[in-house]
């Protein structure tokens, strides 16, 4: 899936690490924390944020 252009492959290589580093692991505890956290919890602000 990479391409063959060095500066192609390094702009991909880049997105890739962008999400495995910082957009999958948010999204991530943000599904966690909305369907199963915090339910039993009295303090809204975690969830309203």
């Amino acid at each position: 899936f990479l391409p063959a252009d060095p500066a192609k492959r390094i702009e991909a290589i880049q997105w890739v690490y962008f999400q495995m580093g910082g957009l999958g692991p948010i999204l991530g505890q943000l599904g966690f924390f909305h369907k199963f956290a915090g339910k039993e919890i009295e303090d809204k602000r975690p969830l309203d944020r």
